[in-house]
């Protein structure tokens, strides 16, 4: 049994986060979170193998919640692994000057004949310098994702794929975003820039999964956003993107890296629905056509307007 505290976890600012892997031998362990800073929003954790153990390591998390994630004090996950390994454990303030010091526990689960047949039975993956290999598209794994959006008016709103967050049912001024794994795929990660309402109009850094881009609660709406698959699995997948604007304009676009943006750049986005699919399984009416763009009437209070220009 090991805990965790030792290894680094300690206060930091909104936007960064601490991150340290820990070594773990062959076995079944149960990874609990036991306790943070009694004061403030605990931190979210998140778990994921560490580089070179992707196919060593399976996380198992309780039904109905994220694969890789543990939010809250109390709840836990079972770490299955094959051979020896190194897990990615990252600690990440929810509030800003919040505190990332978090307690974790990693506490094997025994050993016996029946453990040595579920760690034996590990599936099957070949693997060569580009990553895992996959014989076809039917077998290529799915990425599922969910995407955080902070909404003018509304907060954190949280969706699956290809769900619109506003959209033309009912459009609302997008101010950030943060693109999440629920059921990551082994050499692929996506990552994304935003062009927030702001002098000079400057896209951000490039942000990878799991961090947020953009600005909460300062009316300062999107104007565009870009996405792109990284690392070794990318060209196997896609992005698929639909954005509606508060000009009425909506663009559709899929790719390994897509851009989203009114054509004066300078409207803001006011809809938007995402997925990461293989590339063998776009639909015919994404395929061929990686941009296309409409119009549609949207329907816009004084604030809004206000707000989106």
């Amino acid at each position: 049994m090991r805990r965790l505290t030792e290894q680094g976890m300690g206060y930091m600012e909104i936007g960064e986060e601490q991150t340290t892997d820990v070594s773990v031998e062959r076995g079944l362990y149960v990874l609990r979170y036991e306790s943070a800073k009694l004061t403030g929003d605990p931190p979210s954790i998140f778990i994921r193998p560490a580089a070179g153990s992707e196919h060593a390591v399976r996380l198992i998390a309780v039904p109905g919640t994220d694969d890789n994630r543990l939010s809250i004090p109390g709840s836990n996950m079972v770490v299955l692994v094959y051979q020896e390994a190194s897990l990615r454990i990252t600690s990440r303030a929810r509030s800003r000057n919040g505190s990332v010091q978090a307690s974790l526990r990693l506490e094997p689960l025994g050993k016996g004949p029946g453990l040595e047949d579920v760690l034996n039975k590990r599936p099957a993956i070949s693997t060569s310098a580009d990553g895992p290999a996959y014989s076809s598209a039917a077998s290529l794994p799915k990425p599922d994702i969910t995407v955080l959006m902070h909404v003018s008016r509304r907060g954190d709103v949280v969706v699956g794929p290809d769900t619109w967050i506003g959209g033309p049912e009912a459009p609302a001024q997008i101010e950030g975003i943060e693109v999440r794994w629920t059921s990551p795929t082994p050499n692929l990660d996506i990552e994304c820039q935003a062009l927030g309402h702001n002098p000079g109009g400057q896209w951000s850094e490039w942000t990878p999964s799991g961090r947020f881009a953009g600005s909460r609660g300062q009316a300062r709406g999107l104007m565009g956003l870009r996405f792109r698959l990284t690392q070794a699995r990318s060209s196997d997948f896609q992005v698929q993107a639909e954005a509606l604007f508060n000009d009425g304009t909506t663009f559709r676009k899929s790719g390994q890296q897509i851009e989203l943006i009114s054509p004066s750049g300078m409207v803001a986005l006011v809809g938007l629905r995402l997925s990461v699919i293989a590339d063998q399984q776009a639909s015919s009416q994404w395929r061929g056509a990686t941009e296309q763009h409409r119009r549609v009437r949207v329907f816009r209070s004084a604030q809004l307007q206000r707000e989106g220009r």
